[in-house]
């Protein structure tokens, strides 16, 4: 394995071995995502600032410019309203990255593309990472209208077709995305858990008799599967993550919801706590088309902490830990075969913790975030060996 750390970041961008005024200055930002976004904040930005770059972050929020982890972190006032935050909260987005004098612009959400549009025309280096299958995501959107999903889909269908023909380059998260940007300079970073969060796994007689749950809570994601395993286990069910509004309201016709602990949102100590306390972790997200090529974040971060999964039966996700007894795969409509998954771990602790243990070597071996920073050090050093960027010329 490569190494990681300030002596990686060396081999991949010489010039940033040291935090100094003259680094290459990298802003990163979104519209939609909190300052705190793990993916953003802590896997990007942060390990950017430990390579040596100057990093900075402009995220929605109205607090005060603060340092974070060598990371400055500035906030835009944009709306709640998806049109306001698409135009009103665009524009200010815009004053505040026009402001920042960055070498690499790097946006995290496809409605900010007018603004890389800008960037670009201005002759800026424009980096666009694409979270999601973006066409499918839009068709698949619980609160579109089934007749407007075809033309989402389409407007989806375009966004990725103007990121690929203008941005300096764009960012996937999984290997099948790729397809959607055939033309322009494209690097694979999936969203892999940070070795450092995860030096050690708890030992398994310290931990209790409770199955986590850990990200957003949604439908889609198999909220109303675990509020009912809530009402027919005796284990403890631990959910910690944003809840929309639309979607508690939805869970409020579940009796077992009442049954579930529910912590909200958890910063990233309290989630290694968390998965550090618990026997199984729950990924039983519902069949989607998005889903069917993507990287369970969760599930790999349950594995890094040394415990078993009980997940949804997608092909993507057998293949990533083929070889190796860690997972239990269910059809996660059915919410009998959940319930005894959970049952028949919580009932064979030698098994539960014989899987935990596979699935941590599993991930340490193949899927650490740290060799996925590679990658983006590597675009950075050749965005900035081509000098200035050529406005809306193809990639460059």
């Amino acid at each position: 394995m490569s190494g990681t750390g300030p002596g990686a970041a060396d081999r991949s961008w010489p010039a940033a071995r040291s935090m100094t005024v003259n680094a290459p200055r990298i802003v990163h930002f979104t519209t939609v995502h909190p300052s705190d976004d793990t993916r953003i904040f802590s896997k990007q930005c942060v390990s950017l600032a430990q390579a040596g770059f100057q990093v900075e972050l402009i995220a929605p929020g109205g607090g005060p410019i603060m340092e974070r982890n060598g990371v400055t972190c500035r906030t835009v006032n944009v709306p709640a309203s998806r049109v306001l935050r698409m135009t009103i909260g665009q524009v200010r987005m815009l004053g505040a990255v026009l402001a920042s004098r960055a070498d690499i612009f790097h946006f995290h959400d496809p409605e900010l593309l007018p603004t890389g549009l800008i960037l670009r025309l201005l002759g800026r280096r424009v980096v666009f990472d694409s979270h999601e299958h973006i066409a499918r995501d839009l068709a698949e959107k619980a609160w579109l209208p089934r007749p407007v999903q075809p033309l989402a889909r389409a407007l989806g269908r375009l966004v990725e077709e103007i990121a690929d023909r203008f941005m300096s380059a764009v960012v996937v998260t999984t290997a099948g995305m790729r397809r959607a940007y055939p033309r322009g300079r494209t690097i694979l970073l999936r969203n892999l858990p940070k070795r450092e969060e995860f030096p050690r796994a708890a030992r398994w007689s310290a931990r209790e008799s409770v199955v986590c749950y850990v990200g957003l809570v949604s439908e889609f994601r198999g909220s109303r599967q675990i509020a009912r395993l809530a009402e027919s286990t005796e284990a403890r069910v631990v959910v910690a993550g944003r809840l929309p509004e639309e979607e508690r309201r939805k869970l409020l016709g579940e009796p077992g919801w009442r049954k579930v602990d529910y912590r909200g949102p958890l910063d990233r100590q309290d989630v290694v706590s968390l998965l550090s306390a618990a026997k199984v972790g729950l990924a039983v997200l519902l069949p989607m088309r998005n889903f069917d090529d993507s990287i369970p974040t969760k599930l790999l971060e349950y594995l890094a902490a040394g415990i078993p999964v009980i997940a949804s039966d997608f092909a993507s996700w057998r293949a990533l830990v083929e070889g190796y007894d860690c997972v239990i795969f269910v059809d996660p409509l059915d919410d009998d075969a959940i319930a005894n998954a959970v049952t028949e771990l919580l009932a064979n602790p030698e098994r539960a913790q014989r899987m935990g243990s596979l699935g941590r070597k599993l991930v340490l071996e193949r899927y650490v975030w740290e060799r996925e920073l590679e990658a983006l050090l590597g675009l950075y050093a050749e965005l900035l060996d081509r000098g200035a960027s050529p406005a809306l010329a193809g990639h460059g």
